[in-house]
């Protein structure tokens, strides 16, 4: 397992809207799918959800020199906070997830 971001920039801009992931947002990757190559399965890193049957490719490895829990790091020169503590309060199926 790792953790990545979704690229979005290998995404033609008329088809962002219709993935669920944004740039912000940290996966965790969990592996290929055996049977359907090119294909993963990821999880959001702050609510649990799983998303299965998106292109590998479409994802990058966030590397250890950026992974800074709780502390920004600098990405295209400007600062990001790579893994953000929950800001607002989250609800899966109806029930808070602290």
């Amino acid at each position: 397992m790792s953790l990545v971001k979704f690229d979005c920039d290998k995404i033609p801009s008329e088809y962002r809207d219709a993935y669920p992931f944004t740039r912000q947002g940290v996966y965790v990757f969990l592996g290929e799918i055996a049977n359907m190559k090119g294909h993963c399965v990821v999880a959001d890193h702050i609510t649990g959800q799983i998303y299965s049957g998106y292109h590998s490719e479409h994802f990058v490895e966030i590397s250890e020199d950026k992974l800074r829990i709780g502390q920004n790091a600098i990405e295209d020169g400007r600062p990001v906070e790579l893994l953000p503590r929950p800001s607002a309060e989250y609800r899966i199926e109806g029930r808070k997830v602290e």
